[in-house]
């Protein structure tokens, strides 16, 4: 019985120790959280506000206190905080551009991608200006840097600019090397989920859908770009055709890109 209220004991302790540090930690965080509220508030005139493309772009950012403590973790951008962000720069008189500075990038969607470039289209309604600067420009950075009024390219770097593509796992054939048969009923053609444990390749149908959505976001990507630099859509598609990315970089110029 002692051994018991022993072991009780030293869990309600456990417990007890685990549920301040945790307390002590989320306590930490807000405060951050506050001193970085009120941080903001206080810039200084000629302010520019710095666009780092470089991490994950998810939806929402998660606030992680470990990861300050831990290291290593993956830096990730919050598209809400991006363009709220944006938004509160074009508004402060303090602020008078924004610096745009294109890394190693992965954002979620290129829909993610086209809401920041609206914000930052808005941003310039305001009369400020926007320069970007890339050692290495991906095709997803410049869709956002090629917005800018100045957009600055090391002189050894590159823009890769390739169009999209698609391409689908098919485990059929893997799947029966280990005697898995599987059995799918769906209704209707555009049914395509399935078909990588029932098909060796594509269906008409799903090429049909997959050119379909492809080419629709290809189609807007360029027609933005096409308005900021101009430069027409024909020639966006024969820079792609051509895969510009290991060309001269001064010929980028000649590019308008």
């Amino acid at each position: 019985m002692k051994e018991f209220i022993k072991n009780v004991g030293a869990t309600v302790v456990g417990i007890f120790v685990f549920t301040i540090l945790v307390g002590a930690i989320g306590m930490m965080s807000l405060v951050g959280m506050v001193a970085s509220g009120s941080s903001a508030k206080d810039v200084a005139d000629n302010t520019v506000f710095v666009i780092n493309l470089e991490g994950q772009l998810q939806e929402r950012s998660v606030d992680n206190p470990f990861s300050q403590y831990l290291g290593g973790a993956a830096s990730t951008i919050g598209l809400d905080d991006l363009l709220d962000g944006i938004k509160k720069a074009k508004e402060n008189d303090k602020i008078k551009g924004i610096y745009i500075e294109a890394g190693a990038f992965a954002p979620d969607s290129y829909a993610s991608l086209q809401a920041v470039r609206k914000a930052l289209v808005d941003f310039k309604k305001s009369g400020k200006w926007i320069v970007a600067y890339g050692d290495i420009y991906t095709q997803a950075t410049y869709y956002v840097a090629s917005v800018a009024d100045k957009v600055y390219l090391n002189p050894s770097g590159q823009i890769d600019w390739h169009g999209l593509a698609s391409q689908t796992m098919f485990l059929k054939d893997a799947l029966a090397k280990f005697g898995v048969q599987m059995q799918v009923v769906k209704v209707g053609a555009y049914k395509s989920a399935t078909e990588m444990f029932t098909g060796d390749k594509m269906s008409d149908a799903n090429r049909e859908q997959v050119t379909a959505f492809l080419g629709g976001i290809w189609q807007n990507v360029c027609q933005d770009v096409a308005k900021s630099r101009k430069v027409s859509v024909g020639q966006l598609n024969q820079y792609a055709d051509n895969f510009i990315t290991f060309a001269e970089p001064k010929s980028y110029v000649g590019m308008k890109l």
